[in-house]
């Protein structure tokens, strides 16, 4: 949202009173655009929001845009490079590629990763066996149903599990990542060994999160924080930013530098 309160329902002075006629809780966004802006030689790219309720007056007017831009965003001298970004649009931010999905706030945009955790067929084998026990962990409130034996779990296994996931964690693609873990990962490790089973499945399960969507996981239990891995990059763009436009046969592909 661009402020912090409810946004009037209407443009109508007269129903400007949200405590009266009620208001909007935010802004919901319709399409991202690229714009350059900023003082003298001080110039910055950004990804910033097109709004739902000043989309239609951009769509009739163009130029409304640069308008939008210094009025809505409070954007300097702002110049209109690309108008259009869609969610869902691949961008490869320094190398990693990622789904647009949105904005944070008013500093960052939000996205999902573009590609799968691919493991071994005996660690995939074996991480259904936990996803099984934090299944039964959540509907059981903490209580388990079936005993690890029986489920197929060990504390050397999801130690081994534990290290496979940190060192997949280490490649080039997940260093590069936003938000990556490494960190947290490796000083977690001994903390890990010290959790009963249950908090261990728990643990391994919330750890497997850093490889999914937009990456927010909860690594209390290893000594990190409860939300940590959003894969929220600023919206200010530097070093490599590029948009890649695939056709649906995928034999078209076009990369667009952002920058230049």
């Amino acid at each position: 949202p661009v402020s912090g309160g409810p946004i009037p329902l209407k443009g109508d002075p007269r129903l400007q009173n949200t405590e009266r006629y009620g208001g909007y809780k935010g802004d919901t966004g319709v399409y991202m655009f690229l714009v350059e802006h900023g003082k003298g030689k001080k110039r910055v790219r950004s990804i910033e929001p097109m709004y739902l309720r000043y989309a239609k007056r951009a769509d009739e007017d163009p130029a409304y845009l640069e308008t939008y831009c210094r009025e809505v965003l409070d954007l300097t001298d702002p110049k209109i490079v690309i108008p259009e970004i869609k969610f869902n649009t691949l961008l490869e931010i320094k190398g990693f590629p990622m789904y647009l999905t949105g904005r944070s706030g008013t500093a960052q945009i939000t996205g999902i990763q573009a590609f799968q955790l691919l493991v071994p067929n005996a660690d995939e084998v074996y991480l259904k066996k936990v996803l099984k026990v934090c299944d039964r962990l959540k509907k059981s409130a903490g209580e388990v149903l079936i005993s690890f034996e029986h489920d197929g779990v060990s504390a050397e296994e999801n130690l081994m599990l534990y290290d496979t996931l940190l060192e997949k964690m280490k490649i080039p693609s997940y260093v590069i990542r936003p938000g990556s873990q490494v960190k947290s990962l490796e000083k977690g490790r001994t903390m890990f060994t010290r959790l009963d089973l249950a908090e261990q499945c728990k643990a391994l399960g919330n750890i497997l999160m850093l490889f999914r969507g937009n990456g927010i996981a909860d690594l209390s239990l290893i000594g990190a924080g409860s939300t940590v891995g959003k894969l929220q990059p600023s919206k200010n763009l530097s070093d490599s930013v590029k948009a890649i436009y695939t056709s649906v046969t995928g034999f078209y592909r076009e990369e667009v530098d952002l920058l230049k």
